[in-house]
Order: structure tokens, then C-alpha cells, then sequence
């Protein structure tokens, strides 16, 4: 099951318009022993370099929401 879903999040990923940036996305449920991480699109705007599962990216101020969360 989590190899079916694996290539469904893929494909999610690859699907984005070509215009768009880059994306990485991250998905995480014990329960069906899914632990999956993928990437698409170029880093950074440039064609040549294409965003790897290692990349990250800043998050700035998004990240006062999880804090006051907690």
C-alpha cells in the first residue's frame, strides 16, 4: 500500500505547472508504515540545478505560527 501511495505523491509533485517553483513535501503516517519524502522542479529558479530531498527551504516568519501554537 505505501508504494502505491509513494507513486501517488510523486506524481502529485510532478503534476504542478511547469511555471510554478520548486517543491518539496514530506508525509509521515506510522500507521500504514509511510515515511516519504520527494522533490520536483528547480532550486532556486535555476533549470540546471533540480531540488533534491536534502534541500531545504526558509521558512521566515511562517514560523511564529507554529510557535504560538505551541
Amino acid at each position: 500500500m505505501a508504494s502505491s501511495m509513494e507513486n501517488q505523491l510523486q506524481a502529485l509533485l510532478d503534476g504542478r505547472p511547469d511555471d510554478s517553483p520548486g517543491a518539496l513535501l514530506g508525509v509521515r503516517a506510522p500507521f500504514i508504515g509511510l515515511n516519504w519524502r520527494g522533490a520536483a522542479g528547480a532550486f532556486d529558479g535555476d533549470a540546471d540545478a533540480a531540488l533534491a530531498v536534502s534541500d531545504g527551504f526558509r521558512i521566515a516568519s511562517m514560523s511564529k505560527t507554529f510557535t504560538g501554537v505551541l
